[in-house]
């Protein structure tokens, strides 16, 4: 019964969520980092308002000691889900979403893909209630070029002075799920 229920859930999820991958972004030429020119430099990620689904942006370059203000993200690489349902519906999980940065292509995992897509949601709407937030973002998956070891390891040993220069770290738990509400009400009674 319960493999049942796990292949209806997983089934459903494929079919309820549209899958990035396909958009037509064949064409596009990889991203390419461009290396820094010493060690205290930092790329901000500025997301671009648009209505499509395809989560477009910028990275740029600035000194960290002189970087405009900015954000930063914290969040799981992985399946943000409890392990205990980590087992159903995880190939969503270990899809890649291609983002369109610099007119180039970077591919992201599917949380932080979402998390992009509630970020510029919350950056260009300007209804939404709580602290407004800045042009550009820090988010290491993104800010830091991955395949480069020496680079990885001393943005790592500033991840420290980054997220402290943030002006709000957005924390990112993944999207809601029957238990955030009831989550949400416990934190606000414990507070």
């Amino acid at each position: 019964m319960l493999s049942l229920l796990q292949t209806y859930i997983s089934q459903t999820l494929e079919r309820q969520l549209p899958d990035v991958n396909s958009l037509n972004l064949d064409g596009l030429p990889p991203y390419q980092y461009t290396p820094f020119s010493d060690q205290y430099s930092i790329r901000l990620l500025e997301i671009i308002a648009t209505s499509s689904p395809q989560i477009q942006c910028r990275l740029k370059t600035f000194a960290l000691h002189d970087a405009p203000d900015y954000d930063a993200l914290s969040y799981t690489w992985g399946d943000p889900r409890p392990p205990l349902f980590q087992s159903i519906g995880s190939s969503h999980y270990q899809k890649k979403h291609l983002v369109r940065c610099n007119d180039r292509a970077i591919y992201v995992s599917t949380n932080l893909h979402d998390a992009l897509q509630r970020l510029r949601h919350a950056q260009h709407n300007s209804s939404l209630q709580g602290p407004a937030l800045q042009k550009y973002i820090w988010i290491d998956a993104l800010c830091i070029d991955q395949q480069d070891l020496p680079e990885r390891s001393t943005q790592v040993a500033l991840m420290e002075e980054i997220y402290r220069g943030a002006q709000i770290v957005v924390t990112w738990l993944g999207n809601a799920d029957p238990y955030t509400k009831p989550a949400l009400r416990l934190i606000t009674r414990l507070a």
